[in-house]
């Protein structure tokens, strides 16, 4: 086997389908290593999911919501503190490496595999109602939640602008826990992310600045690729 191969296979390498070209993003991009063009601070998206977003935005002020975005675009630096922070607050406890892994891994991506790299996804609130201390939790998107009117008007209506929740409430699929906050924007993620299954991905996530990295071993990798990295809403998966 040669050496590219056996990185290839051991440490991973992701994702799937088009629109956009993929020749024309660049692997850096996808890993968060550099900032992709972004419609602005308010809307921080690429153009075309911008556009979408603000179409979508403006539907449902007509029904007195009010979609905000409270995290869109994120670096790989941004991903790297939330990372870390979370492996740090663990240190005295008598977790493995591999079961501190699993435990953010519920909620939050290795640095360089976020979606939120891409610049197509985003965690979704309603501002028309008041911010819970706390907002990206389950209980408040079901109904009668703070944000359960959002939830219903996403489900029935975010497809009609192209926008799927990434990480669905069902049992079957694998990797990160349910978020009903976390919508996609397809035309632009399934390329990408067909886009990003050819990159290796050791050379950003087996790095030195990532704690507990060193204890990434060929068999989490693969694992990781299997189950978290393709484990989103099957509308959301490469075809072919």
């Amino acid at each position: 086997m040669s050496r590219r191969s056996f990185i290839l296979a051991s440490c991973s390498t992701l994702a799937a389908s088009a629109s956009l070209s993929e020749e024309e993003v660049a692997d850096l991009e996808l890993a968060g290593k550099k900032r992709p063009p972004l419609s602005g601070k308010d809307v921080p998206l690429r153009p075309s999911a911008a556009e979408a977003f603000i179409a979508m935005r403006n539907a449902a002020l007509e029904d007195e919501i009010t979609i905000h975005i409270v995290s869109g675009y994120r670096s790989f630096d941004r991903q790297l503190r939330i990372w870390n922070r979370k492996f740090r607050s663990m240190n005295k406890t008598k977790m493995t490496p591999e079961e501190k892994f699993r435990s953010i891994l519920r909620y939050s991506s290795l640095p360089g595999s976020s979606r939120h790299h891409w610049g197509t996804d985003a965690d979704l609130i309603d501002l028309s109602k008041p911010k819970p201390q706390e907002m990206l939790l389950e209980r408040h998107y079901k109904k009668g939640g703070v944000y359960g009117d959002l939830y219903a008007w996403l489900r029935e209506y975010a497809v009609k602008y192209g926008f799927y929740e990434a990480y669905t409430n069902d049992s079957a699929r694998t990797g990160y826990a349910y978020e009903p906050w976390h919508w996609s924007f397809a035309e632009n993620s399934i390329p990408f992310l067909r886009k990003f299954q050819t990159i290796v991905l050791r050379q950003f996530v087996c790095v030195r600045e990532v704690e507990g990295s060193i204890a990434f071993t060929p068999h989490f990798m693969k694992e990781f690729r299997e189950k978290w990295i393709k484990g989103v809403n099957p509308i959301l998966l490469p075809k072919g």
